[in-house]
């Protein structure tokens, strides 16, 4: 490969400055600055000097100024890196310090990035030894780290030994720690982290100082700990070492020998500070990582490093003693959320003078006195801008996002059947804030105040699953209860409210999560809202009690009220035969399923603001949780509860609460079914034309291109489109998912049939054609056939001509419709499975029949009540009738 000569160099330049500072003195002094460190060997040109466009309104005004140099003379690539490495360094020893004394000097430069950096490359850099690794935060201007923690490198003595291994190929940053008293097992340590996890690189490499590395990262790095013994062949080698050893995530790091360092002591900490012993190490490390981290930014800047220990948190503790008295709840938690999110704004006002931070206190109090709301959204506001990354300057920044907020902040307005709910993240670290979001309602939401309510879930560092990050951790309960149990134990206090366990829904226990409560005016505790919720003292163990007080946390939406035990509500015995070979128990065929009259569907219908009448519901009510499917042989308003349903004692709530309606709901095959179908032998050429067939699906291509609609053209459109299109690679990554056409396959709800027409190993369905419009009429004709918008699965006519002539004639027409030209019939096949899959018994095959007197159910798989109960659960059921997906026989 040729190195081609060039003969210019580009930078841009940042800095922020203030309203009275004048823009040309800067320009003037940059480019000074060049000129100085150039020393004639090239002319000086600046393209552009413009204000960067700001992504938040409180972020500090930046400017951004476009340089080039001009060299008077050629340079190879390797002398293009060495000049602009040159610059670089000299800027760093504070060549732009002062500039005619002004209060905001010029902060960063960066280089090009295709020729101002070393462009070496290895896959893997290992043991690059480090003088110290510190963690802290870089406030406001980037050119101040103040450092809470570090760790340095003491060579050959009783300390730790720091290096770091950089594997480019992987893209995974590892630092390890070594204690020189305790063995090679026991004493060593990992902080392991990927290179998308940092956002921005700054570089301090001055002339005649040590090279510095601080990296701004999205997420803390996590913490492991070497654990088991190594092969004494490779012990000499310390990176084969290192390769064989099991690393396991600890909190920890650290033995009673030498220091210790806790995860909660970095907590807000999100600058990692490499010292490295070797400065051309550093430069091409830069280098190298400048080519694989491409989103991040790469700046070169003088930071001066300042210890300030445990200074923050005293602070953090002065300000909430003095604030949180004077504050309501709602502004009480947007502070913390602020101080908890990092330690940038704590060491922004610890800077401050004396006379300053009381000016800051001063403006909390009048803006809370003045309008709370605005003063909470201003709050948020400013943690917003940061998660983004921005440069903010709180002491400026607060006052004009509050004249803001007074301006245009208007209370919350909520849609109906949802509330405003705070959530927290719970990580080893810290405690993550979130603002309050619209979140739909469940029946304790609706009985007490959600203002009270804070819903909790808990993570790892990195905000995987804690599970997940511990695996076979040998001491995987200790460290969970050490996350997990004790703030479950102890609570969370925030303000003047002590929020405290109450219960988690099924759902949310799959999340990690629970829900608390902290007392509220009404004398309402969670011991009194958990015997509110019902008598769970006749169930057998924890983990049933936890299941059955989830139902009571299930998003629902409160329709008709059914008072308990009238002429209206009925328990009825569940329909049962056959007998189970291992525990000689019958077969409960209407496990879960009730029955609800046409005229109460009706009216829970009008309550929701439903257009169209479902077939069946799932729903809560009081203890009872299941399916209710209309039978229009039930006169008045009915509702049929069997014993099945019936999970726990309560007599609270008489609401019948409606989580799920029948719908048309489209069909995708998840990764698990699409397993159990290779198992099943389905070939992979039928796979491929199922993924074919939706890529068909039809679209008016022509009657949109006479209205001079173009897909790919419209803006709004093409977004929209880009939107699926990733939506739908994700699915299929990492997932498996694969979207069925709706007319051969449907996510249903599973019923019982009630009047016993259905044998073992038949179905009824009856589908909603989705795009048939409203006014077609009835081919069928009778009062017992099928609606005018609904299909039967049975002998249907299926098109056999796939050419590519019958498709691009559906897609110039643009039509719904099914082809009907050929005659062929045979008996329909359906697939009817759970999610998840996981055994090819969760996978049955039905022969779909036509019974009039089920034809009131639609989008429903209503499956029979006789025979052996080789059939699924009975709420949500995926059902699918390609022909070419042979199902030879059903596992049990």
């Amino acid at each position: 490969m040729g190195t081609a000569s060039r003969n210019s160099l580009s930078f841009v330049c940042l800095w922020t400055q203030k309203p009275r500072d004048d823009r040309e003195s800067f320009v003037a002094a940059h480019k000074r600055f060049f000129e100085e460190a150039l020393k004639g060997r090239a002319t000086v040109s600046i393209e552009r000097v413009q204000q960067k466009l700001p992504r938040h309104s409180c972020e500090d005004p930046l400017w951004q100024l476009h340089c080039r140099l001009s060299l008077h003379s050629s340079l190879n690539p390797n002398q293009l890196e060495s000049l602009s490495t040159d610059i670089a360094r000299q800027w760093c020893a504070g060549g732009v310090r002062t500039l005619h004394g002004s209060s905001g000097p010029l902060k960063w430069l960066q280089p090009d990035r295709r020729h101002g950096f070393w462009h070496g490359w290895l896959a893997m850099e290992a043991n690059v030894k480090m003088r110290c690794v510190s963690f802290g935060t870089l406030p406001g201007d980037l050119t101040f780290f103040a450092e809470r923690h570090t760790i340095e490198s003491k060579f050959g003595g009783d300390g730790y030994t720091v290096d770091c291994t950089f594997k480019h190929d992987e893209r995974v940053l590892q630092v390890f720690l070594e204690c020189g008293r305790c063995s090679a097992a026991e004493g060593l340590y990992q902080l392991s982290m990927h290179y998308s996890n940092i956002f921005r690189v700054v570089v301090c490499d001055p002339v005649g100082g040590p090279t510095d590395i601080f990296l701004h990262v999205h997420t803390l790095p996590l913490f492991h700990k070497a654990t088991g013994n190594v092969h004494p062949s490779v012990r000499g080698n310390r990176q084969a070492t290192m390769d064989q050893m099991n690393f396991q995530r600890t909190l920890t790091i650290g033995c009673p020998c030498s220091s210790v360092l806790e995860s909660r002591d970095i907590g807000g900490c999100f600058v990692m500070k490499l010292g490295f012993s070797d400065s051309h190490d550093a430069r091409r490390t830069v280098g190298r990582l400048s080519r694989k981290c491409r989103r991040a930014w790469f700046q070169f800047a003088q930071v001066t490093t300042d210890r300030v220990g445990t200074k923050v948190d005293t602070l953090k503790e002065q300000l909430c003693s003095r604030l949180m008295p004077k504050l309501k709840f709602p502004c009480c938690y947007a502070l913390n959320a602020l101080l908890q999110r990092s330690d940038d704004i704590a060491v922004q006002l610890m800077l401050l003078s004396s006379e300053e931070f009381n000016s800051v206190l001063r403006n909390l109090e009048l803006f809370a006195a003045r309008n709370e709301g605005a003063l909470e959204e201003a709050l948020f506001g400013v943690g917003t801008a940061l998660e983004n990354h921005s440069i903010v300057t709180f002491a400026t920044a607060l006052p004009a996002l509050f004249a803001q907020s007074c301006k245009t902040h208007v209370p919350c307005q909520v849609p109906r059947g949802s509330c405003l709910i705070r959530r927290l993240f719970v990580t080893p670290s810290r405690i993550f804030y979130l603002p309050p979001a619209v979140h739909s309602e469940n029946r304790v939401l609706r009985k007490f105040d959600a203002g009270y309510a804070l819903r909790v879930s808990f993570r790892d560092d990195h905000f995987e699953f804690l599970s997940y990050s511990l695996g076979c951790h040998p001491q995987k309960q200790e460290m969970m209860d050490k996350v997990v149990g004790s703030f479950l134990r102890e609570g969370v206090k925030i303000g003047d409210r002590h929020f405290k366990l109450l219960a988690s829904s099924v759902s949310q226990l799959r999340d990690h999560g629970v829900w608390l409560y902290a007392d509220d005016p009404q004398g309402n505790t969670v011991e009194s809202i958990r015997e509110w919720m019902g008598d769970f003292s006749t169930l057998p163990n924890m983990a049933k009690k936890i299941a059955r007080m989830g139902q009571c946390f299930s998003t629902t939406e409160e329709s008709v009220t059914v008072p308990l035990h009238s002429e209206t509500m009925e328990d009825a015995a569940d329909i049962e035969g056959g007998t189970h070979p291992e525990s000689g128990k019958p077969y409960v065929f209407s496990d879960g399923i009730g029955m609800i009259s046409e005229s109460l569907m009706e009216k829970v219908c009008s309550k929701l603001d439903l257009t169209e009448v479902p077939s069946a519901i799932q729903i809560r009510y009081a203890g009872y949780k299941g399916m209710l499917c209309m039978n229009n042989t039930l006169e008045g308003d009915k509702l049929i509860l069997r014993k099945s349903m019936n999970k726990f004692a309560c007599s609270t709530s008489d609401s019948l609460e409606v989580i799920k309606v029948s719908s048309p709901l489209f069909l995708g095959l998840q990764q698990n079914m699409v397993l159990q179908l290779c198992d099943a032998f389905v070939s992979n050429e039928t796979a491929l034309n199922i993924l074919c067939t939706y890529t068909n699906a039809s679209l008016p291509f022509f009657k949109m291109h006479l209205r001079g609609l173009a897909l790919s053209r419209e803006p709004f459109t093409r977004s929209l489109l880009l939107v699926v299109y990733k939506s739908m690679i994700a699915g299929l990554q990492e997932k498996g998912r694969i979207a069925i056409p709706p007319e051969r396959g449907r996510n249903m709800l599973g019923v019982l049939d009630e009047t016993g027409t259905l044998e073992y190993g038949q179905v009824f369905v009856q589908y909603t054609a989705i795009g048939v419009r409203h006014g077609d009429t009835d081919q069928n004709g009778g009062g017992d056939a099928p609606t005018s918008n609904a299909k039967v699965l049975t002998d249907l006519r299926w098109e056999q001509n796939h050419s590519f002539a019958s498709r691009l004639t559906r897609f110039i027409l643009g039509t719904q419709s099914e082809i009907t030209t050929c005659t062929s019939r045979f008996l329909v096949q359906v697939l009817v499975t759970k999610c998840p899959c996981l055994h090819p018994g969760d996978v049955r095959k039905f022969e779909a029949v036509d019974v009039p007197a089920l034809r009131h159910i639609r989008d429903c798989i209503v499956l029979p009540g006789q025979g052996a109960p080789a059939t699924p659960q009975r709420d949500g059921r995926y059902a699918c009738w390609i022909s070419s997906l042979r199902w030879e026989f059903n596992c049990h």
